[in-house]
């Protein structure tokens, strides 16, 4: 993983612990808000081009989700999710496993390590 962006869409269906089966634009803008208002994680949303970083509102961070992590997700696990008319969603039948309290366990500590191991490949010691 190069990047974090992923992340914080998985984190909308995690949902704090009351997995959602989808999420709309609204959970979206949230949880990328959210995901990326940690100092650590902003330097995965700062542009690039110039190593600054840039005033992000609500139309900016649906835009930036549909371009990198929604459509990045659909590509690598279209038998999984889907996209459309602003909810991304999780497919049947996998929608039932958000029920599972093993499997929500396990969702969470996925993203956690993950977003663990892209720090510490990029040698971040301090993260928030």
């Amino acid at each position: 993983m190069s990047k974090t962006y992923k992340m914080p869409i998985l984190l909308g269906i995690y949902n704090n612990g009351i997995m959602k089966g989808e999420i709309d634009e609204n959970d979206i803008y949230i949880s990328m808000k959210e995901f990326y208002s940690k100092a650590s994680n902003k330097i995965d949303i700062i542009d690039s081009k110039n190593n600054k970083e840039i005033e992000w509102n609500r139309d900016r961070y649906i835009k930036k989700a549909k371009e990198m992590p929604i459509k990045y997700l659909i590509k690598s696990g279209e038998e999984f999710f889907e996209y459309e008319k602003g909810v991304f969603k999780i497919k049947e039948p996998y929608k039932n496993l958000i029920k599972d309290n093993l499997f929500k366990d396990n969702f969470i500590d996925s993203i956690e390590m993950r977003v663990l191991e892209y720090y510490k490949n990029r040698g971040l010691k301090n993260i928030e």
